[in-house]
């Protein structure tokens, strides 16, 4: 079986299953078996770990006792490499026996691929080309008892000020803070029926100021005319 180191190296593990006798039983009907960790598998030489397995008369797993710890050998760099393996779902019944690995909880090296930013409690978590995901942070909320009283700074930002009382930070929908909606675009908060009535006043104000030209202009057009 595949197994990876701190590294996120591929190491190759190989147990090898043996049947043994138990004292004053005939070694074909025995219910416990041993294992061990072996570099090859012909030889069953054993390079660390290993134990047994008992199974009940009607071949169901009972227990295993494991025996020394088991430590792989890891690419250059790697940390010690401690191996557990999970034998509750092994089975002993009277055919040809196999067993296969059906989960392992290592992953290879990989990349940051995603950011994602969970709605509501804003969690931050880095989503890896390996498959994996990791909680990396929190997004944090700022309570005031006053935010009338805070103080408008660059842009969309404010800052506290004297009225506002000091930050309560926390995460969102705890003590009274918003929710965060992630991935989401803030549409116009504009009121679009009161900007175009603003839009035609402003149009009917530049007509009217244009007429007060215009009549302006031929007033005095017609003093000239009667000085003439």
């Amino acid at each position: 079986m595949g197994v990876y180191d701190s590294l996120g190296a591929l190491q190759t593990a190989t147990v090898q299953f043996t049947r043994g006798a138990t004292a004053g039983v005939t070694p074909n009907i025995t219910t416990q078996w041993s294992w061990a960790l072996v570099n090859d598998p012909a030889t069953a030489v054993a390079e660390a770990g290993g134990g047994t397995i008992t199974f009940d008369e009607n071949g169901q797993y009972v227990s295993d006792t494991p025996g020394a710890p088991i430590v792989l050998q890891t690419s250059t760099g790697a940390d010690a490499f401690d191996l557990t393996i999970d034998f509750s779902k092994l089975t002993m019944l009277s055919a040809t026996s196999t067993v296969a690995v059906t989960s392992q909880d290592g992953l290879p090296a990989g990349t940051v691929t995603d950011v994602y930013i969970s709605p509501n409690d804003g969690i931050i978590s880095l989503m890896y080309s390996n498959g994996m995901s990791e909680q990396v942070g929190q997004v944090a909320l700022a309570r005031f008892n006053n935010p009338t009283g805070l103080m408008k700074a660059d842009d969309t930002t404010f800052l506290p000020g004297l009225n506002s009382g000091d930050p309560q930070i926390g995460a969102g929908n705890t003590g009274g803070r918003g929710s965060i909606a992630a991935s989401y675009l803030e549409a116009s908060n504009v009121d679009m029926a009161q900007e175009f009535t603003n839009m035609i006043l402003a149009q009917r104000g530049f007509q009217a100021s244009s007429r007060v030209i215009t009549t302006s202009d031929e007033i005095l057009q017609e003093l000239i005319n009667l000085k003439r």
